[in-house]
């Protein structure tokens, strides 16, 4: 018997150690298992921070997105409207150098005119010098002093309407009611 006793006592000590071997290791475990949630927490913490972080930079470029959108709108109508401007801005240099030609056209006519009336009023201070002529009346010696006198009104009244008239456009020429048209040249002069 007291090898039975001893061998329940042997198998009693080895279940001890046994149980304590494995209280051990549950504690542990346990703790293992603690630290292995509490990683877990800080793990999904961390995750639930990153999916916010993601649908944030989503967020963002969903904004950003829509302003590039926006800026490439307004870049496309300030490409229009620079178009538009400079199909102005060649149409307006054309009229202005078709403007400059007709200027330059109508000065060079301009200054033929003068040549012709200069010679004209030469030719009637020439006429008026000689005798028997008198000018405003038709000559009998030359007919071409009628015409002279037309163009000397012409350009007194022209003179007039240069340098004397308030309003050339509307205001009636001096020559329509005079009964003196040389006395008329003179004051105008």
């Amino acid at each position: 018997m007291l090898v039975l006793l001893i061998i329940v006592l042997v198998v009693a000590a080895g279940l001890v150690v046994l149980w304590v071997l494995a209280e051990r290791k549950a504690s542990r475990t346990a703790a293992d298992r603690d630290q292995v949630a509490a990683r877990l927490g800080t793990t999904e913490g961390e995750l639930a921070a990153m999916t916010a972080e993601r649908d944030a930079g989503t967020e963002r470029i969903a904004t950003l997105a829509a302003q590039k959108a926006e800026v490439e709108a307004q870049r496309e109508q300030v490409e229009l409207d620079l178009a538009d401007t400079d199909d102005a801005l060649r149409k307006r240099t054309d009229l202005a150098d078709a403007q400059a030609m007709q200027i330059d056209t109508l000065s060079a006519e301009r200054d033929d005119l003068q040549q012709q009336l200069n010679s004209a009023e030469e030719r009637i201070v020439t006429l008026a010098a000689r005798p028997g002529v008198v000018v405003g009346e038709v000559a009998t010696e030359d007919t071409g002093a009628e015409m002279l006198w037309d163009l000397e009104v012409a350009r007194s009244e022209r003179a007039w309407r240069n340098s004397v008239a308030i309003n050339p456009v509307d205001d009636p020429s001096p020559f329509e009611s005079t009964q003196d048209p040389l006395r008329t040249a003179v004051e105008i002069e």
